[in-house]
């Protein structure tokens, strides 16, 4: 489910970009940010628990300093009388008026004031101590000194006023007892409010006050300006000789600690905020000038990313006219414009294929017009077997054979082959099909009389066919042309060959070539053939082909050529003409190395049947 979750709310690549953007620019500053709040949080709060501290090692360095000078004099004021002492205890009182004392000498104790907190010198404490002392949950910086018989104690209450001055006044500072902190209630907090300086601890529901706090300091003014608070561990001697470990809680707020950071500065102090306070202005607008730069990037990116997906969408569902807009000059508009330069090209392939299989559609009718043109069936003499086949290179054929009879003994056999292929070549063709059929029925010597003893002449039948075919083509159109006459009675052919490749007479194992008579047909407007005869005997095979079987190449450029056509006829001579004409064909197709390039293939065998006995 996570998988499928996490696949779909990433599929789109604006969502991947906005969370790349998201890693790379906002979660390193966010963690900057953090590492800048927390870092502050401790420098200052160390700064703080460190001003404090140096605070209270000062009083205490000024207590045993006083506690020294007064243990010099603590005879002198233990012999005096009574006005005198009080005379000179009121000269001490005006030099460190935040001192009480504990003098001892002679076996007499005084204690300034007479109502002090501490009555008598700790029997534990020795002549060199200095540091913070503890008596009845009150906290006072302490130090004794020793001048022979005279012992004496000097110590100040660390009570929130004395703790406010410590610190001038602007950070708070409570001490708590670490076993105030221990306990069942994991909800004892310690408070102090700057407001009020007023310190408290809640335990269990209950409030306690505690030592320290001081005077009001100005709270916070603002997310940035927010109070902090830090933990001082000290090291307290309780007046029973324990020690205690206490913590020192120092309270303050960031404006507060940052003032007394660069008071140092004096009135440099202000210059130096304004030009910080510049640099953070300026970065800050930098960083939203690129946060605002991102995300336009961001979005022209996954803009053309959604456009072309639309795109590809409208074209996969068919719709070809649709094209992706062009915005800017960046490579995703190249990249839109190339997809507009395909769908075009798709479309305008698309039309060239429906024009294509038009014509082609219009060519196979061709195709079936022309194979009506071919005799669908051979005449079927008594002396003479007959078969034939067309090939095309193509859908159509310019190679032509016909088998017409006329009258009761002659039968006219006709092979041509026009220049050149296709559609133009089969057109030509059908002309020369419909001249060669009206000569033979309507032409006046091309034909025989009615009883037939009158044999049509092949050389005037091939000069109208040219005339015709002249008159009526272009002047590039030509064609060469087998024409003959065979009579069933004498077994004679008479024929003409204009400009066409000579048949092969097989007769007796050996192959015998007949000769051209004359040039191709339809080339000039005027030209005389001639007619030759040949008499056929019985087992004759005589092969009539077009340059589509002698003409075509192997792999090597090698033509089949006639002599190879020749030694085919001469092996399979006694095969029925059907199964000749097979093997022939078969043997061209292996030989051809290329289809597409090969000519029209025409081919028609007649042989001499045996005289019946």
């Amino acid at each position: 489910m996570l998988r499928r979750l996490y696949r779909t709310a990433l599929w789109r690549v604006r969502n991947r970009l906005l969370l790349t953007s998201f890693l790379f620019g906002v979660v390193p500053l966010l963690l900057i940010a953090f590492l800048l709040s927390q870092g502050s949080q401790i420098v200052l709060g160390q700064y703080a628990s460190s001003i404090v501290r140096e605070a209270i090692d000062h009083q205490i360095t000024a207590t045993e300093t006083t506690a020294r000078l007064l243990a010099r004099s603590a005879r002198v004021l233990a012999a005096a009388g009574t006005a005198a002492s009080n005379t000179q205890l009121d000269d001490i009182r005006q030099q460190a008026p935040n001192v009480r004392l504990v003098l001892q000498t002679n076996g007499r104790t005084v204690t300034l004031p007479e109502a002090g907190d501490l009555r008598q010198i700790p029997d534990w404490m020795e002549a060199d101590f200095k540091g913070l002392l503890e008596s009845a949950g009150r906290y006072y910086i302490a130090a004794s000194a020793v001048d022979k018989d005279a012992r004496v104690l000097a110590y100040r209450p660390l009570n929130g006023e004395a703790l406010s001055g410590l610190t001038r006044g602007d950070m708070a500072v409570a001490i708590v007892p670490l076993s105030d902190l221990e306990g069942s209630d994991p909800d004892a907090d310690v408070r102090i409010d700057l407001g009020s300086g007023r310190s408290f601890i809640r335990r269990n529901g209950v409030e306690r006050p505690l030592e320290g706090g001081g005077a009001a300091i100005v709270p916070p003014r603002g997310f940035p300006d927010r109070a902090l608070s830090w933990l001082l561990p000290v090291t307290v001697k309780s007046v029973d000789g324990r020690s205690l470990n206490v913590l020192a809680i120092v309270t303050s707020t960031r404006a507060l600690i940052f003032s007394r950071l660069f008071s140092s500065l004096g009135p440099a102090a202000i210059p130096v905020a304004i030009v910080m306070a510049i640099v953070a202005l300026s970065l800050l607008l930098v960083e939203i000038v690129s946060f605002t730069w991102s995300i336009g990037l961001t979005r022209t990116i996954t803009r053309s990313v959604h456009e072309l997906y639309e795109a590809t969408q409208q074209v996969a569902a068919g719709n070809l006219a649709h094209r992706a807009p062009l915005r800017g000059f960046d490579q995703l508009t190249d990249l839109a414009g190339s997809f507009n330069t395909m769908a075009d090209r798709i479309q305008q392939l698309i039309a060239d294929v429906k024009e294509k299989e038009k014509i082609e559609a219009e060519l196979e009718i061709a195709r079936r017009v022309q194979l009506e043109l071919f005799p669908k069936q051979l005449p079927n003499l008594s002396s003479l077997e007959l078969a034939g086949v067309c090939m095309p290179s193509r859908f159509v054929s310019g190679d032509y054979y016909d088998c017409v009879t006329l009258g009761n003994n002659w039968t006219a056999i006709v092979l041509g082959d026009v220049s050149g292929k296709g559609i133009g070549a089969a057109l030509v063709m059908a002309t020369l099909q419909a001249a060669l059929h009206a000569q033979l029925k309507f032409g006046g010597g091309a034909r025989p009389n009615r009883d037939g003893d009158e044999p049509p002449s092949t050389a005037r039948l091939t000069e109208r066919l040219s005339e015709q075919l002249y008159e009526n083509t272009p002047g590039e159109k030509y064609a060469t042309l087998f024409c003959s006459l065979y009579d069933e009675q004498s077994g004679r052919l008479m024929y003409t060959n204009a400009g066409h490749l000579p048949p092969l007479l097989i007769r007796d194992g050996r192959t015998v070539p007949f000769e051209t008579s004359g040039t191709v047909v339809g080339l000039l407007p005027i030209f005389s053939y001639e007619q030759q005869i040949v008499e056929l005997q019985d087992g004759d095979l005589l092969a009539i082909f077009s340059d589509g079987v002698t003409e075509a190449e192997n792999a090597a450029g090698e033509q089949f050529e006639a002599s190879r056509l020749s030694d085919l006829l001469q092996q399979h001579t006694r095969l029925p003409l059907g199964d000749l004409i097979k093997i022939v064909t078969d043997h061209l197709t292996q030989w051809i190395h290329h289809p597409e390039t090969r000519d029209d293939i025409t081919l028609v065998l007649a042989r001499k049947r045996p005289a019946a006995g």
